[in-house]
């Protein structure tokens, strides 16, 4: 962490909203499903972290400005830079970034082995799919109900599921998008 997130995360504090979410996820088993998932062949020049562009539209679904606006919050809001990852020195990404990242139709896979076994859970959804899984507005449940989240593997560790995602409790009520 550069000086200014260790100063901006002084300034803010824990009580942030931000902080508090950032501070819940385990955002390892989400940076692992986005490398996995985008499949990018490592030419070029370096790009965003995944998990960077995850967060910034996870921020821009919570307080939902147009990306012409989410980018300049992400470059001028400290708070924002903290919660995704972005020191002072990076600019944030911008809005054709964000949006080519929102639509990516690549398929998302995890595979989480049980140290202790050979219990494996085969997750398959598309970014948008887990994004609205995440966010509340659509239940796991409605999720493997409609095909857009499929889970493969022993019984009791599909019902850990959304307890290794650390989801809110908010998340099993879903919203009017599940009756969509």
């Amino acid at each position: 962490m550069g000086l200014f997130l260790r100063e901006a995360a002084d300034r803010i504090g824990a009580d942030d909203v931000l902080a508090k979410v950032g501070a819940l996820l385990d955002w390892g088993v989400f940076s692992g499903l986005l490398r996995r998932g985008l499949k990018r062949l490592g030419l070029g020049p370096q790009g965003y972290d995944p998990l960077v562009l995850f967060k910034c539209l996870l921020v821009g679904q919570w307080h939902g400005p147009s990306d012409p606006r989410l980018e300049r919050a992400l470059n001028v809001r400290p708070d924002f830079m903290l919660f995704c990852g972005l020191d002072l020195h990076v600019l944030a990404p911008d809005e054709a970034t964000l949006c080519r990242f929102r639509n990516a139709e690549e398929q998302c896979e995890l595979c989480l082995t049980d140290p202790g076994g050979e219990v494996d859970l085969f997750v398959a959804c598309t970014l948008p799919d887990m994004i609205h899984v995440i966010r509340g507005d659509r239940t796991i449940a409605a999720a493997i109900g409609s095909d857009r989240l499929e889970l493969v593997g022993p019984q009791w560790a599909r019902k850990r599921f959304g307890a290794w995602l650390n989801l809110s409790p908010l998340s099993r009520v879903g919203s009017v998008r599940d009756r969509l």
